[in-house]
């Protein structure tokens, strides 16, 4: 597949993405377990999809089942592979969030908290964390579902899961 960009002055920090902290990770940790919540985990379906491209990125590419007709696609969307792709799924995340009138942590773009019912959440990418109260936690998960889809996996337990390339659980 050819893929062929054209921007005027696109820098480094245009294609830069955050990553959650190590301290934004224990954090929600931390706060799951001082409020006794269940600490759930989700990952976002074709996530870069959901964002669309700035306006001023025209992105051309040649689907592989057209190489030989004279056929181009012009990219709307975000795609698995860009450089711009993750940045533009984060604004998109962020803005997602700020609608459902979740806070972005100043210290940690990657940890969001609303104030009303205490909720916190924590994304990587598509990888998602969620503590919330037992009573909010179906409610909130419909919310956030409402603006992207998500696969909710699990909940944080004794067993060991993966999350990020690292082994976790939650003991007592």
């Amino acid at each position: 597949q050819q893929v062929k960009r054209f921007a005027s002055g696109v820098t480094w920090a245009q294609t830069f993405a955050a990553a959650p902290t190590s301290l934004g990770h224990r954090v929600l940790l931390w706060y799951a377990e001082a409020k006794g919540w269940p600490l759930r985990e989700g990952d976002v379906s074709t996530s870069f999809l959901h964002a669309d491209l700035p306006k001023d990125t025209l992105i051309i590419v040649r689907p592989a089942d057209c190489i030989y007709q004279r056929m181009l696609w012009v990219l709307r969307k975000a795609l698995y592979g860009l450089k711009i792709a993750p940045q533009c799924f984060q604004r998109w995340f962020a803005d997602q969030m700020k609608s459902l009138k979740f806070d972005r942590c100043a210290a940690d773009p990657q940890l969001f908290h609303r104030k009303r019912d205490g909720t916190l959440d924590l994304t990587h990418a598509d990888d998602y964390r969620l503590a919330a109260a037992e009573a909010n936690a179906d409610p909130v998960q419909k919310e956030i579902a409402s603006k992207m889809k998500i696969r909710w996996d699990r909940e944080l337990g004794e067993p060991w899961t993966p999350f990020l390339g690292l082994l976790w659980r939650r003991l007592s």
